[in-house]
């Protein structure tokens, strides 16, 4: 009699592990899955697309290219940042439409290069 009670408590210990088992198994996801949900957390995000120190660094170097004695104020910087990223978003966009245009789902340099000059000539005819 003791016996059956040892195999008893076995056997339910070890549905116990089993269901614990089957508990912590991680579901499967569909494929492409994660990284949507990448894209869409990256998309929700207001940070800067460049860095600021950096880009004040490049600024005050053009700066200075011009005139060595010219300083620029923190608004100034910032303004000028961002129109930088404003426009790195809109040569982005462009270039984007035409990598779907060419029927494409990589961005490649010569989208790029497309985009600058349908940009380079709606500038001269307008």
């Amino acid at each position: 009699m003791a016996r059956t009670k040892q195999v008893e408590s076995i056997d339910i210990t070890a549905s116990k592990q089993d269901q614990a088992v089957d508990a912590k198994k991680k579901r499967r996801r569909k494929r492409g899955r994660k990284s949507l949900s990448e894209i869409k957390q990256a998309q929700k995000e207001v940070a800067p697309c460049c860095r600021r120190a950096p880009l004040n660094r490049l600024l005050r170097e053009i700066v200075q290219g011009f005139n060595p004695e010219l300083q620029i104020k923190k608004e100034a910087l910032n303004a000028l940042r961002v129109a930088a990223e404003a426009f790195t978003i809109d040569r982005l966009k462009q270039s984007l439409k035409c990598t779907v245009n060419r029927g494409s789902q990589t961005l490649a340099v010569k989208d790029m290069r497309t985009a600058q000059s349908i940009s380079s000539h709606a500038d001269v005819n307008s």
